[in-house]
């Protein structure tokens, strides 16, 4: 007779920032949680490595002194800061042009840095959940609405849930993850960018800005609604109304994800 599959309140895909941040949240409120993680790793795009005593961020990298949440979690996390250095020259590079060395530093503005690297809010957050519940190195494959359930399958094991948060971009979601039923249309489109525009200002003679970012997409009305009959969450920095693209949006998305989750239990 086959052994049923485990049920829980929440499954999280995903165990960046948001997804440790809504799994620590539910796990402490006395939740049946499981968080799945692709990687061998908990951090997503918080990754730092170690070159002697010196921590090298290839990932996010700094907060701001407008980003509450990711101070509050460094001060109850314990872990160590110090300001990025802006002080002296920039150094200004164009691909057609030698470098060239600009009195002062018009781009950055005052921001803190991780001591251990960026990763150690990932490790310090993974830390405080209870055994069992993280599950490193188990990508999940599909998502599945069955009998008022949704059916996690992964690439160990299949777990049932009450509800999931997807804690990954949803252009990753929607690429690598099945949804049965499929994913509404409006929102598979509003996970893809329909056109890319790619402008080198670099190479744009009468401009050449310092820099040139863009947040679009960061948002999503559609993704702040659950799918799945309310049992579906969407928790990542891209789905963040604030401070998207940063760690802050993550710790945001994550908060939100799990109030939203916790409160359709309890109801």
């Amino acid at each position: 007779m086959p052994t049923a599959s485990p049920i829980y309140d929440v499954v999280v895909v995903g165990a960046g920032i948001s997804g440790l941040i809504a799994t620590q949240l539910l796990d402490r409120a006395g939740l049946n949680i499981k968080c799945f993680e692709a990687r061998s790793r908990v951090g997503g795009r918080a990754v730092s490595v170690q070159q002697s005593d010196l921590f090298l961020d290839l990932g996010a990298t700094w907060f701001w002194h407008n980003e509450p949440l990711v101070q509050q979690l460094v001060n109850n996390l314990g872990l160590g800061t110090f300001p990025q250095a802006i002080e002296g020259d920039a150094l200004f590079e164009t691909l057609v042009d030698a470098p060239s060395r600009l009195r002062g530093n018009p781009i950055d503005a005052a921001s803190g840095r991780f001591q251990a690297g960026a990763s150690s809010l990932a490790l310090g957050l993974a830390a405080q959940l209870k055994p069992g519940v993280l599950e490193l190195g188990d990508p999940v494959h599909s998502l599945s609405e069955e009998d008022g359930e949704i059916v996690v399958k992964s690439s160990k094991q299949i777990v049932r849930a009450k509800h999931v948060i997807i804690a990954v971009p949803p252009a990753l979601a929607a690429e690598l993850i099945g949804f049965t039923p499929d994913l509404p249309a409006d929102v598979r489109k509003a996970a893809h960018p329909q056109h890319i525009a790619v402008m080198n200002w670099a190479k744009e003679k009468y401009t050449l800005p310092t820099q040139a970012a863009s947040a679009g997409g960061f948002g999503h009305e559609l993704f702040q609604q659950p799918l799945g009959h309310g049992k579906i969450h969407w928790a990542s920095t891209e789905v963040a109304t604030e401070f998207g693209g940063h760690l802050e949006g993550a710790v945001r998305a994550g908060i939100q994800a799990a109030l939203q989750t916790g409160f359709n239990l309890k109801s």
